[in-house]
């Protein structure tokens, strides 16, 4: 099968977005990866418009597992930028989590799996990211630090928080250490009108000029 095939077959389905995600997955059983690159192309470009019912996110769950579980590198990159619309699947969080803790995997692929799931708050006690993967992370640093910050502070990130204050940069250390004494970070958007205005009077700045810092008991009043 070739790319025109496969289109010719998703326009076949016409407007049933279940039979568009049926012919995108035969996609899937073409030798040419450009082919099943295009398939996952063709997944976001109907997933991004229509509401999914529970058979169509079933089957767009599929494809994602088919190319986070591809041959070709290039196929499995494809497949992360598209997974994070699927982390409510236990498959695509599964397969993720294979990737992260693969040590014969791509360590770009492998990262990119780390940044979906802990920046997706998958997971929400971080358990996909390990203490050890932090020296990798590079340029992801400081997002995953971000997220650490913005919530609750369990056993596993209280080790991950103090990873990033024994050997990360001095602003990295000091944000970690803020957030294991009782503070968090916390984006004025989420907040009605009078409260962002009392955070803004009574809070420091984190960074920018909606991100402030909040004792992690004084910021209910999130919408």
């Amino acid at each position: 099968m070739n790319k025109q095939a496969l289109k010719n077959l998703v326009d076949i389905a016409g407007v049933s977005v279940n039979g568009k995600l049926k012919a995108t997955l035969k996609g899937f059983e073409s030798d040419d990866r450009n082919v099943r690159v295009y398939a996952l192309r063709l997944l976001a470009q109907f997933t991004s418009h229509d509401s999914l019912s529970d058979d169509d996110f079933e089957l767009a769950a599929q494809i994602v597992c088919a190319g986070l579980s591809d041959s070709k590198r290039r196929v499995r990159h494809i497949a992360l930028k598209s997974s994070s619309p699927f982390l409510a699947h236990s498959n695509v969080v599964n397969r993720l989590r294979e990737m992260s803790d693969d040590p014969g995997e791509k360590t770009k692929i492998r990262m990119g799996a780390v940044s979906v799931l802990a920046m997706a708050r998958a997971l929400g006690d971080a358990s996909s990211v390990r203490a050890a993967d932090l020296q990798k992370l590079r340029g992801f640093r400081h997002q995953l630090l971000l997220w650490l910050c913005q919530g609750p502070v369990n056993d596993n990130v209280k080790a991950l928080l103090e990873t990033f204050v024994e050997d990360g940069t001095r602003e990295e250390a000091i944000m970690a250490t803020r957030a294991l004494c009782g503070y968090r970070i916390v984006n004025l958007g989420a907040f009605e009108s009078s409260k962002r205005r009392e955070i803004t009077q009574t809070s420091h700045i984190a960074f920018g000029r909606v991100w402030y810092w909040v004792k992690r008991d004084e910021d209910s009043g999130s919408e």
